[in-house]
């Protein structure tokens, strides 16, 4: 569909449904604990499902090893038809007939086939600056930052523009054919969140980027929902207009069950070129943290949240007040790690419970819960991790004013380093609180203080540079902004390397980095192949021997658990066909419950930890895909963290 630009920001709507609304069994189902590059179809797994019970016309996204023109064709030639170019992933998406897909992907230039699946969005507070101190460093003064000049595109359901926004919403653009107004409510929420001023009648619900420019990218319909390949055309759209509209972040809360690994899936995909360009991709993590009953539910983060290279946040409450010892990460906050690919998500946590936003006017949301309604309608009380994810979105903007060459890899990094660790429902072992709240809770004024702290030439920097300039450290910039609601507050000291940051006292660039014993982690990866990390810990060819904990091809065996291609085995209960008894709990569709923690998509959990597709957990060791854990370094997915 083409899109229908107009003379004010508008973010684009993506199909998604709010969180707030999916219940846990809307996750996807299986694990593909034995997947293999060369040898496994092109088509989805999802996808082939589906065509099982269909004979009519199907919905696909395609993506192709290069020029796709004889693809098109083909697609027409048997009676299909292409709905939409998506240069970002080298393909398309179209509607061909269910009996013709087979023959279609065995075509040598096709790369992957998806279904195009429906994204759904993922989703009161005067305290939101205070909460995660950007009060701090907010203003106009010397070393103060509003984020002027700095653009963030919402991708959502579309933004009302309001008094909220002064004149900061510079361009809109439609992606649904419904025009660029916000009839759901959704996007102009999300909106206010990250950019909205705040001042209607003495009010104080402001966001975060009270000063930075809004750029509407409708992507979402009326019901808040949205095709996957409308999502990447909303996207596609960003990376081409980056710079006539100096877009430097961009907002995606929504997103959908996972069906297949990142590498795979296009809207990953498209997110990794918006990185790519230098644009900072923001996600919701999902509101699938526990199932219907209450049992906490691991490995439900959303696509695109599932993506190692964008900030995945997940949500916290902040109990109506600015202290930070009383936040807690919220029950329904999906937690990680990520189907299929299992890396550790969420990155981030931030305030996202009970959040007083911007309404729009005669929205569905307002007409739907007129009890949400604060100051007559003009603002709206909602939850979700949708609400969370512009809270970091514009502590990125703040950052990126502060100084405008640091890159995405540098703000995660930034993000992740001065996070605080708070609450959680479930316990405190590393491990959990990882997949639980990610690096923790941000705090905003750090963040910009280390990028105010930063060298402005960031692009000239060589490995083994250091990123704080002068003589100050990390740590010293830390403790001038360690306090908010006037408590001092801590960081995650865990956090050692990210992307190539050595996370020592000046930040310094390097290749990798050497844990001990001559063990060398290079690009995040634990050295393999009969190197031995250190404590008697080995691993080898993808195999791992510890403490009489041995995982090998996807099997666990762990205090009598045996987790192996989705079935696992617990006090004598067997499991199979995606069926498990596991300690009195039974759960059907793929979903396992032990000792009172719940896991989707193949995960086994025993004794507060996870086992699945080659990932052991015992004591706060973790072995899995070549990553080693050694003397309380855990690395994985580019990250090192230490005790």
């Amino acid at each position: 569909m083409k899109a229908q630009e107009m003379n004010y920001s508008r973010v684009i709507t993506w199909t998604l449904v709010f969180c707030i609304l999916l219940s846990p069994l809307a996750l996807a189902k299986g694990s593909d604990g034995n997947k293999s590059k060369s040898s496994k179809s092109k088509i989805s797994r999802e996808l082939q499902r589906n065509l099982k019970n269909s004979k009519a016309n199907v919905n696909i996204v395609v993506q192709t090893n290069g020029n796709y023109a004889a693809q098109r064709a083909q697609i027409e030639a048997v009676g299909g038809r292409i709905k939409a170019d998506l240069q970002s992933i080298n393909g398309f998406s179209a509607e061909i007939p269910a009996n013709a897909l087979e023959s279609f992907s065995n075509n040598s230039n096709v790369k992957h086939i998806s279904g195009n699946a429906t994204v759904l969005a993922s989703g009161q507070s005067s305290f939101l600056e205070e909460t995660v101190g950007a009060d701090q460093v907010l203003g106009s003064g010397k070393n103060k930052v509003d984020g002027s000049n700095i653009g963030i595109a919402i991708l959502d359901s579309g933004i009302a523009v309001t008094n909220d926004f002064d004149n900061r919403v510079i361009t809109a653009v439609d992606f649904t054919g419904e025009g660029t107004y916000d009839y759901n409510g959704h996007g102009t929420h999300v909106a206010g969140i990250a950019a909205g001023n705040g001042k209607y009648k003495g009010t104080n619900y402001a966001g975060i980027a009270t000063g930075a420019n809004l750029i509407n990218v409708k992507v979402l319909d009326a019901n808040g929902t949205a095709p996957a390949s409308t999502i990447i055309e909303g996207i596609e759209w960003v990376i081409k207009n980056k710079d006539r509209y100096s877009i430097r972040v961009m907002n995606l809360s929504l997103g959908m069950p996972v069906t297949e690994s990142s590498d795979d899936d296009p809207l990953c995909q498209a997110v990794e070129q918006a990185v790519r360009a230098g644009i900072v991709v923001v996600a919701a993590a999902g509101n699938v943290g526990k199932t219907l009953d209450g049992t906490p539910l691991f490995g439900a983060i959303h696509s695109p949240g599932n993506d190692p290279m964008v900030i995945t946040v997940g949500a916290v409450k902040h109990n109506g007040t600015v202290l930070r010892s009383d936040d807690s990460v919220d029950t329904y906050s999906s937690k990680g790690p990520t189907a299929y690919d299992h890396h550790s998500k969420p990155d981030v946590v931030a305030p996202g419970n009970k959040i007083v936003s911007v309404a729009a006017p005669g929205s569905k949301l307002l007409s739907d819960h007129p009890e949400n309604s604060v100051a007559g309608g003009r603002y709206l009380t909602s939850s979700g991790t949708s609400m969370a994810a512009p809270v970091v979105a514009g502590t990125a903007a703040l950052m990126l004013e502060a100084n405008p060459s640091l890159n995405p890899q540098i703000i995660k990094g930034y993000l992740r380093w001065s996070a605080q660790h708070v609450n959680n429902p479930l316990d405190q072992k590393l491990v959990v609180q990882q997949l639980v709240q990610g690096s923790g809770e941000i705090n905003t004024a750090a963040a910009v203080k280390l990028a105010q702290g930063t060298i402005r030439n960031i692009s000239n920097l060589k490995f083994g540079d250091s990123l704080i300039s002068g003589k100050q450290t990390a740590k010293q910039i830390f403790d001038s902004c360690d306090a908010i609601g006037g408590e001092k507050v801590s960081r995650d000291q865990r956090l050692a390397y990210a992307d190539r940051i050595l996370f020592n006292s000046r930040f310094q660039i390097v290749k990798g980095f050497q844990l001990n014993n001559s063990s060398v982690v290079v690009n995040g990866y634990a050295a393999s192949d009969g190197y031995v990390a250190s404590d008697g810990y080995v691993v080898s060819d993808g195999y791992a021997v510890a403490d009489g904990y041995v995982v090998s091809d996807g099997y666990a065996v762990s205090d009598g658990y045996v987790a192996s291609d989705g079935y696992a085995v617990s006090d004598g209960y067997a499991a199979s066909d995606g069926y498990v008894a596991s300690d009195g709990y039974v759960v059907s569709d793929g979903y396992v419950v032990s000792d009172g923690y719940a896991v989707s998509d193949g995960y086994a959990v025993s004794d507060g930890y996870a086992v699945s597709d080659g990932y052991a957990v015992s004591d706060g060791y973790a072995v899995s895909d070549g990553y080693a854990v050694s003397d309380g370094y855990a690395v994985s997915d580019g990250y090192a963290v230490a005790d």
